[in-house]
């Protein structure tokens, strides 16, 4: 793990960041402003459920959580999903994106089992519910950025990356785990030679020395 140790919490926050489609709208000098709270809102909310039982916590909510093999639809490569309606509420995990993690897992020599992958995977999902219920989602919590004007007329949008990057924080701190949830993205990359760790450690550091 030591070859990844320039991949720190607010790296890998800003590359999640980086990925989102209106990215290159942030002013350079807000861009830390956007990790940084989206982290704090995803570890503020985490502290309600510290020590809790994420199951049992669905369970009396009354929200189904159901493993299936995949993503049915082929062109999309999910780890899971939620689905609200009134009389809906379920959480859907896909298994082999928990096999993915853990083979993964087991190559870096991580001390973690599937279940603590899955709970990995439920927490994420979970997060993604409290905006829902709580209709407070983070990108709407967080300034919006001018996306185009015309004179006095402007065109705002909000960072929806922004949700992503609070989920994992939320997931890194009710689960109480030493690692950034992103990381394993990279790891799985470096394992099957999509990318090599030279190649990985130049993006990180060029995006570092540009907006942290």
């Amino acid at each position: 793990m030591k070859e990844l140790e320039f991949l720190s919490d607010e790296v890998l926050s800003l590359m999640e960041l980086r990925e989102d489609v209106l990215f290159n709208k942030i002013p350079k000098e807000d861009v830390k402003y956007y990790i940084d709270e989206a982290n704090r809102i995803g570890k503020s909310s985490a502290e309600v459920f510290k020590n809790s039982n994420l199951e049992e916590i669905l369970k009396a909510k009354c929200i189904d959580v159901i493993i299936k093999e995949s993503c049915e639809v082929r062109k999309l490569s999910l780890r899971g999903e939620i689905i609200f309606e009134d009389d809906n509420k379920k959480i859907i995990i896909y298994k082999d994106s928990i096999d993915q993690i853990y083979e993964v897992l087991k190559e870096y020599n991580f001390s973690l089992e599937e279940q603590d992958v899955y709970n990995m995977h439920l927490a994420h999902e979970f997060y993604h519910y409290l905006e829902y219920k709580n209709k407070a989602y983070t990108n709407d919590m967080l300034n919006k950025i001018t996306v185009f004007s015309i004179g006095p007329l402007k065109r705002k949008a909000t960072i929806l990356k922004t949700r992503e990057l609070a989920a994992h924080s939320f997931c890194k701190s009710i689960l109480g785990l030493e690692f950034h949830p992103k990381l394993f993205d990279y790891m799985y990359l470096l394992k099957n030679n999509t990318i090599s760790l030279e190649e990985l450690k130049s993006y990180a550091e060029n995006l570092s020395k540009e907006y942290l």
